[in-house]
């Protein structure tokens, strides 16, 4: 984006979104970039320091069957699905697959307790779970006040299990297991997409539910920080001018980002086709 010449006035004045009708977070983000040459979309690193490097072709096909693993486990266009992990592979996956399904994501942040859990899978009416076993032996003390959630994902263990007498799948049997063929929804830019929590600490979290455009205020922040060293190497203000308009252009995208509060079921159902 070019800001030269441009006022703080005219900027917040004349910006305006260039998104299509129709769009969805996982082809943008993945598919279209799956062009069969192998490029590299992601690097993770573990604990113990060995490196997993997954390509956009790699994350297109284990998406598109993980997409089919929720479809044939019962989720539907439209229904809740809570991510209950830290950054991995496995996180990468769920999103992706939730988006071109159609369905909306519901990320929980990995050191939850019990509680917090059970308030934003239970507001969400999420049917369906993707978490370590950490997390397993969290959501078994709660499973019974989460009469929507059907299906629990695990992702470090090999083979179907059992946590307090319900039941666990293993994420990556089930994505081995499903069909590979997988056409993603033809979604709106303001179909629902992902639910995100605040905090709480001023009474019950409140969800935001966001459209499949949300993506690209993200995008466009990022950009924002990573054009000016000012703003990515401290947190004092901008020194030139340019850097300074860059900071507000990031300001102004913030704001005009749609998103509606999630209070209702009915907003995130399945569209009719």
């Amino acid at each position: 984006m070019n800001l030269d010449g441009e006022t703080d006035e005219s900027l917040t004045a004349n910006f305006a979104w260039r998104i299509p009708s129709r769009y969805n977070i996982g082809v943008d983000t993945c598919d279209k970039w799956a062009d069969g040459s192998g490029r590299l979309a992601l690097i993770y690193e573990d604990a113990d320091g060995r490196a997993t490097r997954s390509t956009f072709d790699e994350l297109k096909a284990l998406s598109e069957r993980f997409a089919n693993a929720l479809l044939a486990a019962g989720a539907r266009r439209g229904e809740r699905i809570g991510i209950f992990l830290s950054q991995s592979i496995e996180t990468a996956i769920a999103h992706l697959a939730a988006y071109k399904a159609g369905m909306v994501a519901v990320p929980l942040f990995a050191l939850f307790g019990v509680d917090a859990i059970e308030d934003r899978l239970g507001d969400s009416g999420a049917v369906a779970l993707i978490t370590d076993q950490t997390g397993v032996h969290k959501v078994a003390e709660i499973r019974g006040a989460l009469p929507e959630l059907r299906q629990v994902f695990s992702v470090d263990i090999e083979q179907d299990a059992e946590a307090s007498g319900a039941a666990v799948r293993s994420f990556w049997h089930a994505l081995d297991s499903a069909a590979a063929d997988f056409a993603p929804i033809d979604t709106a830019a303001d179909d629902p997409a992902i639910i995100i929590y605040t905090s709480g600490t001023t009474g019950k979290p409140k969800g935001a539910l966001h459209g499949h455009r949300v993506i690209s205020a993200r995008v466009m922040r990022t950009a924002s920080f990573a054009s000016s060293a000012a703003v990515t190497t401290s947190l004092r203000a901008p020194a030139t001018a340019s850097a300074r308009r860059r900071l507000k252009i990031r300001c102004c995208v913030i704001r005009r980002s749609r998103w509606r509060p999630w209070s209702a079921r009915p907003i995130a159902s399945a569209p009719k086709s």
